[in-house]
């Protein structure tokens, strides 16, 4: 079941709202989406998060006072931390969205891209004017299966180039883990991922020279077999 059911759901059922009434199943639907990830709408990943300057340690989760007409508003309980603002609910509502003009729930397919935000009040934020159009015949889903085992490794690497140090590290570390597989007649390694945080690894081509003096090296080994990842794991422990 969508997230987003969890809201629209009790909506459809205390306002009488029908299958065609698509505006109204795509504003309930971004009832739940503000409601699903909890804090996020109420400041816990805002990227000015500079502006959230009390209660961070008590955020308070969302609140959504809804109407029949598909209007509501955001706010949080009184006396808890975070921040409801235009900037926090705009984050989460197109967060995971992916296509603000199409987003295919089972009931609707939600147009998110005319909504309108609007602060009436501290910590409160009125949210009108999504669309909606008939649901497609098809079903998004996530499906789980067993496809080996992963293990991953992290080292702090601290001290002049870190970055430099821990890339080499990391390229010698995989080359004694894939020569234990070879020397124990094991396959090599499904998939492998070596990252280094702190030197703007995960940005790529983005990523902006820095010299850091701590990093943290990340190793991550996939494999059919549970048995191999203890290789890697001994070659490491014995460094």
């Amino acid at each position: 079941m969508v997230d987003s059911a969890l809201a629209l759901g009790p909506l459809i059922h205390e306002f009488g709202w029908e299958e065609g009434d698509h505006d109204l199943l795509s504003a309930g639907t971004a009832v739940g989406h503000l409601l699903e990830c909890g804090c996020h709408s109420t400041g816990g990943t805002f990227t000015d998060w500079r502006e959230v300057a009390d209660g961070w340690d008590n955020m308070g989760f969302p609140i959504a006072e809804c109407r029949a007409d598909g209007t509501f508003v955001l706010t949080k309980p009184e006396g808890t931390g975070g921040l409801v603002s235009r900037g926090t609910v705009a984050e989460q509502l197109v967060y995971e969205v992916s296509d603000p003009q199409a987003y295919f729930v089972p009931d609707v397919v939600c147009d998110f891209s005319a909504i309108r935000l609007e602060e009436i009040g501290k910590d409160r934020v009125a949210v009108s004017g999504a669309k909606g159009y008939p649901s497609t015949g098809d079903y998004k889903l996530i499906a789980a299966y067993h496809d080996g085992w992963r293990g991953m490794i992290v080292s702090p690497i601290i001290g002049f180039d870190a970055a430099e140090k821990a890339a080499r590290q990391g390229e010698a570390l995989m080359a004694r883990g894939r020569r234990m597989l070879r020397e124990r007649n094991f396959a090599q390694f499904s998939r492998t991922c070596t990252d280094v945080f702190g030197a703007e690894a995960t940005y790529g081509s983005q990523a902006r020279p820095v010299d850091a003096r701590e990093v943290v090296l990340r190793i991550v080994v996939e494999h059919p077999r549970k048995t191999p990842w203890k290789c890697l794991c001994a070659s490491i422990t014995r460094r």
